[in-house]
């Protein structure tokens, strides 16, 4: 099986990044609207097949920050979706890949001082109940994509030339 083109491993990942996207925000619907739906504060979350609850009480700091967290990756899973559609068409390097791609790569550089920020506030108390490594990871990969931009703008420069001499 081919990676990119049409027929390809891409259109798979194109549509298990739809459908991964799809239940994000089904995801974020259904949190927004427990959150907006109760009055108290107080949250009681049933346990399936085993009959008991989980009692949380739930401030706007943390279900907010909650809140952001799944529309972030919403946006980055519809990147991704975007990015494969893209990639799985007839013609491989093309304007839309390079546009999504670059879109994609700010996502990641630009997400980690406001990850960072958001981190500090929601566990401004108590720094060890922070995980920070996601953040390095999104570092990393929009560097990573910052350096496919740059292959991508290359073969499709190299696919343009080609195109007129035939």
């Amino acid at each position: 099986m081919k990676l990119i083109g049409k027929n390809s491993l891409s259109r798979l990942l194109v549509h298990g990044c739809f459908i991964a996207f799809a239940l994000q925000l089904l995801n974020l619907g259904y949190a927004a609207f427990a959150y907006f739906s109760g009055a108290t504060g107080i949250k009681q979350i049933e346990i399936p097949f085993k009959g008991g609850a989980l009692v949380a009480s739930a401030n706007f700091a943390n279900l907010g920050m909650a809140l952001f967290y799944l529309a972030f990756y919403a946006v980055f899973t519809f990147f991704l979706c975007k990015i494969f559609h893209g990639m799985s068409s007839e013609i491989t390097f093309n304007q839309e890949v390079i546009a999504w791609l670059k879109c994609f790569a700010l996502l990641n550089v630009l997400a980690v001082p406001l990850l960072l920020l958001l981190g500090f506030l929601q566990f401004q108390d108590e720094a060890y109940a922070r995980n920070d490594s996601y953040i390095v990871l999104h570092l990393v990969l929009g560097i990573v994509i910052y350096f496919m931009l740059a292959y991508f703008k290359e073969g499709y420069e190299l696919q343009s030339q080609t195109e007129l001499t035939i």
